[in-house]
């Protein structure tokens, strides 16, 4: 990950672009189905949050948080 760096769960992750490198860079070695980088091919912010967070189901890590809570920057909901 080369952008800026994350100091909050609201406004710095609201593009999904460091979601997107942290859940490749936490997948176990081997783990699959692999966790992609593909959500960054996406332009709309809400599409790219939705495809984040398919990868992160991936690694059963999708419980309750929606791509409108990625996008609007819920602080409370990104944490968990």
């Amino acid at each position: 990950y080369q952008g800026a760096e994350i100091r909050n769960f609201s406004n710095d992750i609201k593009d999904s672009i460091a979601y997107t490198y942290l859940l490749k860079q936490i997948q176990p070695n081997g783990y699959q189905p692999s966790v992609t980088l593909s959500p960054l091919s996406e332009t709309d912010d809400l599409r790219r949050a939705e495809r984040m967070l398919h990868e992160a189901e991936k690694l059963k890590a999708r419980d309750f948080v929606t791509p409108n809570d990625v996008v609007t920057g819920n602080q409370k909901l990104n944490m968990a």
